[in-house]
């Protein structure tokens, strides 16, 4: 007769908690990015025809316009000049397929909202939209 010898088998299981504490870290710090775009100090102006910007492209820039009139890109106040030229890098890094979302404070003038279009077309973009929330007063 042959000795039998009981074996433990276990599954190692470290590997998939590293795993797991890996995806955990990834989604947290690309979360913290996206709420980094969004300037809690902008209350978007209310329209009724402009559609609500709800999903955000892969491939974006977001530029805030405040209540001051100050430009934020970035979370760091910017200038025309400067917004144009940062623009125009993440136009270089993001590519051809990058939208840029200007959201404005509802209290500022439509020029400066004008102007921050005027900079991301000189930094050679073209697909703009303009973030406004949504009155539901639209016909449908």
């Amino acid at each position: 007769m042959k000795n039998s010898k009981t074996e433990n088998i276990e599954t190692p299981i470290t590997s998939m908690i590293d795993v797991v504490f890996l995806l955990i870290i990834f989604f947290v710090v690309t979360s913290d990015i996206d709420r980094e775009s969004v300037d809690d100090k902008v209350k978007l102006a209310k329209s009724t025809y402009l559609e609500p910007v709800t999903k955000l492209p892969k491939n974006r820039a977001v530029v805030n316009v405040r209540a001051s009139g100050e430009i934020m890109y970035g979370a760091i106040p910017r200038s025309m000049a400067t917004l144009t030229g940062a623009l125009k890098q993440a136009h270089a890094i993001q590519g051809a397929g990058m939208v840029v979302i200007v959201r404005g404070h509802g209290d500022e003038r439509y020029e400066k909202i004008d102007e921050v279009v005027q900079a991301v077309t000189n930094a050679g973009l073209s697909r703009i939209k303009i973030s406004a929330q949504d009155t539901g007063l639209k016909d449908k």
